[in-house]
């Protein structure tokens, strides 16, 4: 995947991420600031590791992604355009279509 779609991908990531936690809080009516106060050294660092790890599964599934895609455009590139029964059959039908001449 390019540079600038990951990096797109990410801010759209991002910004979907806190319209939904603004909308959680806001639904609960939670305080943002008084939050950010009475949460540990430890606990920061426990959010911080958790969201390090999700965009590490983000990008690791993102490549997985664009390999599979670019294996299957390989595929379908290195498959004939029709299946070999198919072919058998249109042959059939244009030696039936040919009428016989006949015979003098």
């Amino acid at each position: 995947m390019p540079k600038s779609s990951r990096e797109e991908l990410q801010s759209l990531s991002t910004q979907f991420l806190e319209i939904f936690i603004k909308d959680v809080f806001s639904k609960h009516k939670v305080n943002t600031s008084s939050v950010k106060d009475s949460m540990s050294e430890e606990q920061r660092q426990q959010l911080k590791t958790t969201v390090e790890k999700l965009k590490g599964q983000v990008e690791d599934f993102l490549q997985n992604q664009s390999t599979v895609k670019s294996d299957m455009e390989k595929e379908a590139k290195e498959q004939p355009s029709s299946s070999p029964l198919r072919e058998s059959f249109r042959s059939k039908k244009e030696t039936e279509d040919i009428p016989d001449t006949p015979d003098e």
